[in-house]
């Protein structure tokens, strides 16, 4: 793997990371351990993905997989929890427009996807004709 495949790994897989790269960019203070210690993260990423699609695997190094980064809840039943990956609720606004409003932004999308697929039809067409025959 590239440097470049692992970073986005990380930025896939590691949501501290993810949120170490958007303080970094707003100039605030963040740690990570992926931004601390990135070749020790990079070469344990590669050897796990090498080894679970290579190897095989024992019972208790599954096990290690499974729990490796998670929060432990119960070792003996091997119930692992993934903050990194939870879902959350997302936040939202309730909006009430009138049915006039409505109606107008279903006409101006309905215009707006008429003229889109023009678009591409012209595109395509403006391909076909500049191709070789």
């Amino acid at each position: 793997m590239t440097t470049f495949e692992i970073d986005a790994h990380a930025q896939r897989y590691s949501q501290t990371y993810r949120s170490y790269l958007k303080k970094k960019s707003k100039g605030e203070y963040a740690s990570s351990v992926w931004a601390d210690n990135f070749e020790a993260m990079a070469l344990k990423t590669v050897m796990k993905l090498l080894l679970s699609k290579q190897a095989p695997l024992s019972v208790e190094m599954q096990q290690a997989v499974l729990a490796d980064q998670a929060v432990v809840k119960d070792a003996e039943k091997g119930e692992f929890g993934y903050p990194d990956n939870e879902i959350q609720d997302a936040e939202y606004t309730k909006l009430t427009v009138s049915q006039q409003v409505f109606e107008q932004c279903k006409q101006k999308f309905s215009t707006v996807k008429r003229l889109s697929k023009t678009f591409v039809i012209m595109a395509t067409n403006s391909r076909k004709s500049s191709m070789p025959s």
